[in-house]
């Protein structure tokens, strides 16, 4: 089953894939979701969530020639997270230097040479330990071409 919530303030559109509730509800502080198999309690959940965050094609404003350098990202996490980085030359993937548990700027250096008009991007936490994003930057070296 597939499921998708949009922020209104914010007018973002996040997407589910094997979402497996249909509703959800909380009673005396605790969380329920229901699905055509029951009623689960979700708050004593033991195994880890592999999670993506898809940001999509990104041309940064423009169609010149751009090299990223790096991504800043604003987070909180127990294991450092990754980002893949798609464009013409391929897909790769790219750890955070650090993490911890407080919400603070995170540093991702890209490769060198990694140049292109636009780039798919997507956040992964590689060893499902949960975490907070509150923003995503990128450090750009721009050209006049546009090839």
């Amino acid at each position: 089953m597939k499921a998708i919530s949009m922020s209104l303030p914010h007018l973002a559109v996040t997407r589910y894939e094997d979402y497996a509730f249909t509703s959800f509800f909380e009673r005396a502080g605790v969380p329920y979701g229901v699905n055509e198999r029951g009623v689960w309690r979700l708050d004593d959940a033991k195994g880890r969530v592999a999670a993506r965050v898809d940001f999509g094609k990104l041309d940064f404003g423009g169609l010149k020639l751009k090299c990223l350098v790096a991504l800043y990202l604003e987070s909180a996490s127990p294991k450092p997270l990754a980002v893949g980085v798609g464009c013409s030359q391929g897909r790769f993937e790219y750890l955070a230097r650090n993490a911890g548990e407080e919400l603070r700027a995170r540093r991702v250096d890209c490769g060198r040479g990694l140049r292109g008009t636009a780039y798919d991007l997507e956040l992964v936490n590689p060893r499902g330990e949960s975490f907070t994003l509150a923003c995503v930057e990128a450090l750009l070296a721009t050209g006049n071409r546009r090839i």
